[in-house]
């Protein structure tokens, strides 16, 4: 006879509810973990403990089971669970955790460089130079001027904030110097 257990955790060990003690082997999934964006793992890692007098590899066990990640791809937490397909063996599939933390954006092509101009009576700006990553975008406090003095001028970018970490704000400053008349 084929066993087939298929074991949601519910935040405790979960066992084969018909008959508690008739399982032949526990299998531990490990926890796994990537990056938002970034390729999910898809080869699930585990460990066994044999609790009867059979004799089984982990190469076998993997061979008989299908590990499967509760849906999603957003930064979270997800179940690993587990299917077994042990002829003539009980198993009880202790899940394991997928984690998908945080991705940051790279802001490496992206400046934001001081200005100094002469008066001209004119609007001047200081803005960002660059390639912004796709799906952020920046506002700008104090960034344009046209009377002498300096400006403190700040980018302030807005992204994905639930699966990228928060972008650090730019400062440059615009100087728009004294002419001699």
């Amino acid at each position: 006879a084929v066993t087939f257990i298929y074991l949601k955790w519910n935040g405790s060990v979960n066992v084969n509810e018909t008959n508690p003690t008739a399982n032949d082997v526990i299998i531990y999934i490990k926890d796994a973990t990537s990056v938002y964006g970034e390729p999910l793992v898809e080869d699930y890692d585990f460990e066994f403990e044999i609790l009867s007098d059979i004799t089984i590899s982990k190469n076998e066990l993997k061979s008989k089971m299908i590990l499967i990640k509760e849906e999603g791809t957003e930064v979270g937490t997800y179940d690993i669970t587990g299917i077994s397909n042990l002829e003539g063996i009980t198993a009880e599939i202790v899940p394991g955790i997928y984690t998908i933390t945080r991705a940051s954006y790279d802001m490496s092509n992206v400046q934001f460089n001081d200005v100094t101009v002469n008066y001209d009576g004119k609007d001047h700006f200081v803005e960002i130079s660059g390639k912004l990553p796709e799906g952020v975008t920046v506002d700008y406090v104090n960034n344009e001027g046209n009377e002498a003095g300096t400006y403190i001028a700040k980018a302030l970018f807005n992204g994905d904030e639930r699966n990228y970490y928060p972008i650090t704000e730019m400062t440059a400053t615009l100087k728009i110097l004294h002419t001699s008349t």
